[in-house]
């Protein structure tokens, strides 16, 4: 296989530069929450959400992901007129989330889905963590490093594409 082929095919470059940048925006995260005011922490937690949104609102799934999957739904729903979402909601288990791509897709950005709803999964988790951190008087290095913790795991491409599980996960959260 020729190599060009391949990396166009892996979107190899592509994904070690995005593992890249998710890394360097934790890295300043950490270190600016590790090194400022206990009363910086919610600045920094807010620029880490806006910075995250920023890359979700980037971020360009495989054919095959549930987010690809997801944005089809969303401009199908988009296209809608408001007395179909009634009816689509009034006969749907699960209205919220039909209201929901509904709404982000009338703006007919397709980056704005992970976007959004990266924004609202860490500005909602992020703000119990720093309430936990202010109330408890948690020392800004463990703020940090509990962050980093959190982050290492992974989950911001599942908060992306698993937008329906991740965003009911951060509400009862």
């Amino acid at each position: 296989m020729d190599l060009q082929l391949y990396l166009q095919d892996t979107m190899l470059v592509e994904r070690l530069c995005g593992v890249g940048l998710y890394c360097l925006v934790l890295a300043v995260t950490c270190n600016g929450i590790a090194v400022s005011k206990p009363s910086s922490v919610k600045k920094w937690l807010i620029f880490y959400a806006l910075a995250l949104a920023l890359m979700g609102f980037f971020f360009v799934p495989s054919p095959s992901a549930d987010l690809a999957l997801l944005t089809a739904y969303m401009r199908d729903w988009s296209a809608q007129g408001f007395l179909w979402l009634a009816d689509k909601c009034a006969s749907s288990s699960t209205p919220a989330y039909i209201v929901y791509f509904w709404l982000v897709g009338q703006f007919h950005i397709d980056g704005l889905l992970p976007a959004t709803t990266a924004f609202i999964f860490y500005g909602l988790v992020f703000s119990c963590y720093w309430d936990f951190a202010k109330r408890n008087s948690v020392p800004n290095r463990a703020v940090a490093f509990g962050l980093f913790a959190l982050m290492a795991f992974g989950t911001f491409l599942q908060i992306i594409s698993g937008i329906r599980s991740y965003l009911g996960f951060a509400f009862v959260f």
